[in-house]
């Protein structure tokens, strides 16, 4: 007994000795692959010494980053603070809010149904921020959303809730104008009022949004007549490329704008508008200039697009429709709605539809959105009886629930993918990003 006694103390003591110097190894090898990681991130910053060892400091002591570098579980939340904590090293703390991150930056988001509060916000001043922001994310693998002007309509795509990391590009506005005035700069993070108001002195304009406040002359009239005579301008006097209408009509009022986009005394383009009796001139007649037109029309936007050929009676139809969804929601809720027709030149698409809504409550939300979505769906259903329907949505008015990606067909689609992974190896943006209309979607 007794030697059985001395063996199996001898035994345990291999075991333990054994055990001890396996976690040492285990231990050892973690450490260097946190060492090596950081080391390599800490390097790609344009960090001064000083910055630098303060972050190796604070990133190497952190057990939960140890965590995720190694493979283990960790708490994204604790993640994202070393993120914003490493933005504020690299870009300083005026331009990182953290949390809890001020009101005015969350309310920058045009539609109320789109503010989130960020774990932090980053306002980024150069390139090289943007660049230095995007290794930081990729780095922490933190969600993110980008922000130019906070127009979209679609929660979480320029906005995101905590743990996220919003980087915010209002300080990127720079606005330059070449010698021979042929090309203008533009940053990402200015608005289009800005641009046109910078380029005005200089004679010239550019293709861009029309409304002032967007990241970069109304006359009131009677429904089935101005559609009746948008159709004839669409098939007669939009030849004219000077020409374009602006046709905005609400439950109680229509708001047409007709625009030459030089000086004129009635464009004959126009001819099928003149003889409509209206109840109120809004801006009268004037000549002026691109900055002048948008200031004109700073109070409207869109949403809820879809596309057709030139048809009056469409037109005219899907206008019934939307009277009667939009008058039974607005009974219930109060949300006042608009049917806008966009014209777009032949040679890229006949015409689109969109909508503008505003409510107050946020539990009226999907009652409200029914709406404008059962108008598409009615559109498209009218449109492929007639074969006027055509199967193209824009982007930039798009809805949460469209797709417009999905309608540029394979070849593109897989175009748009290959120079994605050229340009995005680590596919940040697809994985990373709150939401969008995303290639990794398709």
């Amino acid at each position: 007994m007794i030697v059985f006694s001395v063996l199996y103390c001898l035994f345990s003591l291999s075991i333990a000795v054994a055990t001890s110097a396996s976690s040492a190894q285990v231990n050892t090898q973690t450490m260097a692959v946190m060492h090596n990681k950081l080391e390599a991130f800490i390097q790609s910053l344009p960090l001064p010494p000083s910055q630098a060892q303060f972050l190796t400091s604070k990133l190497s002591a952190d057990s939960n980053l140890d965590a995720f570098l190694n493979g283990k579980d960790h708490k994204s939340s604790a993640l994202a603070f070393l993120a914003c904590l490493s933005a504020q090293a690299c870009l300083g703390p005026e331009s990182v809010e953290v949390t809890p991150v001020d009101q005015t930056e969350v309310d920058a988001n045009w539609s109320q149904a789109c503010r989130r509060s960020p774990y932090c916000a980053v306002l980024p001043g150069s390139a090289q921020d943007v660049s230095s922001t995007l290794k930081i994310v990729n780095f922490f693998q933190t969600k993110f959303a980008l922000r130019s002007g906070g127009h979209s309509p679609n929660p979480g795509w320029s906005s995101i809730d905590s743990p996220g990391l919003l980087i915010d590009l209002q300080k990127l506005k720079q606005i330059t104008v070449s010698a021979d005035t042929k090309v203008a700069s533009l940053g990402p993070g200015g608005r289009w009022g800005d641009v046109l108001a910078a380029l005005d002195p200089y004679g010239v304009s550019v293709i861009g949004g029309r409304i002032p406040q967007v990241g970069v002359a109304g006359v009131i009239l009677g429904v089935p007549t101005i559609l009746d005579a948008f159709a004839q301008w669409q098939e007669k006097g939009a030849s004219d490329l000077k020409s374009t209408v602006a046709l905005i009509i609400g439950l109680e009022t229509t708001t047409v704008g007709l625009i030459y986009s030089e000086p004129a005394e009635k464009p004959a383009a126009f001819a099928p508008f003149y003889g409509i009796p209206s109840a109120a001139v809004a801006v009268p007649a004037t000549n002026g200039t691109v900055l002048s037109l948008t200031q004109i029309l700073g109070t409207t936007f869109s949403n809820e697009p879809l596309r057709s050929k030139i048809d009056a009676q469409l037109y005219k139809d899907v206008y019934t429709f939307w009277r009667e969804q939009a008058s039974t929601v607005h009974d219930a809720t109060g949300a006042n709605m608009t049917f806008t027709l966009q014209p777009i030149p032949e040679n890229l698409v006949d015409q689109g539809w969109t909508t503008l809504v505003d409510w107050q409550n946020a539990s009226d939300d999907e009652t409200v959105r029914a709406a404008p979505i059962a108008t598409s769906e009615k559109w498209k259903e009218l449109g492929e009886q007639r074969g006027s329907y055509i199967p193209f949505l824009f982007m930039n008015d798009g809805s949460r629930d469209q797709s417009p990606l999905s309608l540029y067909g394979e070849a593109n689609v897989a175009k748009l993918k290959a120079v994605s992974q050229k340009y995005d190896p680590s596919q940040t943006f697809q994985t990373l990003q709150n939401d969008g209309f995303l290639l990794s979607k398709v």
